[in-house]
């Protein structure tokens, strides 16, 4: 590649010594007296990062997502993005925790851009950052960590994970009723929120009635490390099993943070939430970095079924904190 400045690096560049470079010495392992070249990339849909430096996202025809490679594979190594259209969003995500984020979005209407190093294990820290709102909150979905999953358990012991949270309500003994259970791994995370909430987007609604769904909170965080592939109806942890709809709230191994109606109007890829203090409450209260919810049915009608995405989907559940 014909150079285009005093120095033109096109790949990675080890210098355990001092280079100076354009002057006979320096005060720094590397000095350069004169102008830079650099490779650069430019970016017009959802890319995996690789040895560019440099990104320019052009999201101007849609939102783009770009993801960062482990940053425990490319310890030391600094992006430089920049969002060259005012149109739509960039969003970077991947390859670990970016500061207390698993998400940092360059959001539409200006140009933003922002410049990360990663500091080895599952950690990217940002540098500078402009055009994202000052990250006002932090969101990750069961796709994040280790130790995200979602899907149901039914009353005859059998059990689905990664394909859909169903919920159904067909009484305490019948072979039909399906309870949801989900699961973020927030681990990696060091935030108190001020404020919550947790998004779910329906997969499967075709009943004629509406549907309250009860959303319960897993206490007894011994509980926590249950196994996606393992987990049946009778033994799943937090579960009433004299209930069609309910957690075991009694015992105090879960607590009812609140619900939604769904109605029979409401289409697929539609989002549900609930949101307030008793969920930041309930997240504020983990130690384990492990966040278990429960998800019940009031209606008992056993020929209407309801279910949300999970992460076979494009919409796994997210959970949202707010300092």
């Amino acid at each position: 590649v014909p150079p285009s400045a005093n120095l033109h690096i096109q790949g990675n560049a080890i210098i355990s010594n001092q280079l100076s470079i354009g002057a006979s010495q320096g005060s720094s392992n590397l000095h350069i007296n004169g102008s830079m070249g650099v490779n650069f990339q430019i970016v017009s849909s959802n890319t995996t990062l690789s040895d560019s430096s440099y990104v320019l996202a052009d999201s101007s025809s849609d939102n783009i997502t770009l993801t960062l490679p482990y940053a425990g594979n490319v310890s030391g190594r600094v992006y430089h993005i920049k969002k060259i259209t005012s149109n739509n969003q960039v969003l970077i995500q991947g390859g670990g925790a970016i500061d207390d984020n698993y998400q940092v979005p360059l959001n539409s209407g200006n140009l933003g851009s922002t410049m990360l190093v990663s500091r080895g294990s599952q950690h990217w820290n940002i540098l500078s950052l402009s055009g994202n709102s000052n990250l006002t909150s932090y969101e990750i979905t069961t796709l994040d960590g280790s130790d995200g999953v979602s899907g149901f358990v039914r009353h005859n012991d059998a059990h689905s994970f990664g394909a859909q949270v169903t919920v159904k309500n067909s009484g305490a003994s019948s072979q039909y009723t399906r309870k949801g259970y989900i699961r973020f791994d927030i681990s990696t995370l060091n935030v108190t929120a001020s404020d919550a909430s947790l998004e779910l987007t329906i997969d499967l609604n075709d009943g004629s009635n509406t549907h309250t769904i009860y959303v319960y909170g897993l206490q007894d965080e011994s509980l926590d490390n249950w196994d996606s592939s393992t987990i049946l109806y009778d033994t799943a942890p937090g579960n009433d099993t004299t209930s069609g709809q309910s957690a075991d709230t009694i015992s105090g191994n879960a607590i009812l943070i609140d619900s939604f109606t769904v109605s029979s109007g409401e289409a697929i890829g539609e989002v549900k939430s609930i949101s307030g203090t008793t969920l930041a409450n309930f997240i504020n209260a983990d130690t384990n970095g492990k966040i278990t919810f429960m998800l019940g049915r009031s209606s008992n009608n056993s020929n209407e079924n309801l279910g949300f995405q999970s992460e076979d989907d494009a919409n796994p559940p997210k959970l949202i904190m707010t300092p």
